[in-house]
């Protein structure tokens, strides 16, 4: 199923508005979630106008960003020493 890049950003900030109102009272504070957010997103996006720069559909170039982005958050939790049990950290 492809989506839109406007439909993605929808999913996106409906989520975080979930995740933030979840982790209200968390460790970390609500500024510094949605600064994360805003951080990720920012990265996303940059990385899928490179994708689609280098001549992926915006549909591969979305693909790629997310998996890119996985990666990094994957490479940020191991060297935390967190590492992915099943999806979940």
């Amino acid at each position: 199923m492809k989506i839109t890049k406007n439909q993605l950003r929808q999913i996106i900030k409906e989520e975080r508005a979930k995740l933030l109102h979840e982790q209200a009272g968390a460790l970390l504070s609500q500024g510094t979630l949605e600064a994360l957010n805003n951080a990720m997103e920012r990265a996303y996006y940059e990385a899928i106008d490179g994708a689609m720069a280098d001549g992926l559909d915006e549909a591969e170039a979305s693909d790629a960003a997310f998996a890119a982005i996985m990666e990094e958050v994957d490479g940020f939790a191991d060297s935390m020493g967190h590492h992915n049990r099943g999806g979940r950290y």
